[in-house]
């Protein structure tokens, strides 16, 4: 005769230390995580267009600075002049200036091209986008007509800052 066979119990497997392990695992990671806020300053891209210069009462001002290791050079106009060299100093008092006397005669304008040399510093690019989009606390606000005659008053220099493309 055959011998009878037991049905073998299969064993069910104890879960909840695995997973009393894993839900101490997750835990210590969300503690050990580190959340970090990060800062953009926005920049657009150049914007090519074509337009008549029939149309146009004033040169637009074009503002482009050149900027190297040692020196800024401000550009404006449609053909791109140079309007003034300034040597770069950390207080950036000149090209605050410059750029407050350029704010007043185009009070319309809000844009400027940067054109960062390629072994400049980015902290010395930051300090420089800085100063460009604020008027100081000595000059307080800047004023001047617009294209409609109006008289305006700002406290902004040139808020839109635009990175040249480098190729």
């Amino acid at each position: 005769m055959r011998a009878l066979r037991k049905k073998q119990s299969i064993p069910k497997l104890n879960l909840v230390p695995i997973m009393d392990s894993v839900f101490i695992f997750i835990f210590f990671l969300l503690l050990s995580a580190q959340f970090v806020d990060i800062h953009e300053i926005q920049g657009d891209a150049p914007v090519i267009a074509n337009f008549e210069d029939s149309k146009l009462k004033k040169e637009p001002l074009n503002l482009v600075l050149e900027i190297e290791k040692d020196s800024i050079n401000v550009k404006i106009g449609l053909d791109g002049h140079s309007y003034k060299k300034i040597a770069f100093d950390d207080q950036l008092v000149e090209l605050h200036k410059v750029l407050s006397q350029l704010k007043a005669n185009h009070i319309d304008e809000d844009s400027v091209i940067l054109k960062p040399a390629k072994a400049l510093p980015y902290g010395r690019l930051v300090v420089i986008m800085d100063s460009i989009r604020s008027v100081s606390k000595e000059v307080g606000e800047i004023s001047g007509t617009n294209n409609k005659g109006e008289l305006i008053k700002t406290k902004t220099l040139f808020p839109q800052l635009i990175f040249e493309t480098v190729m």
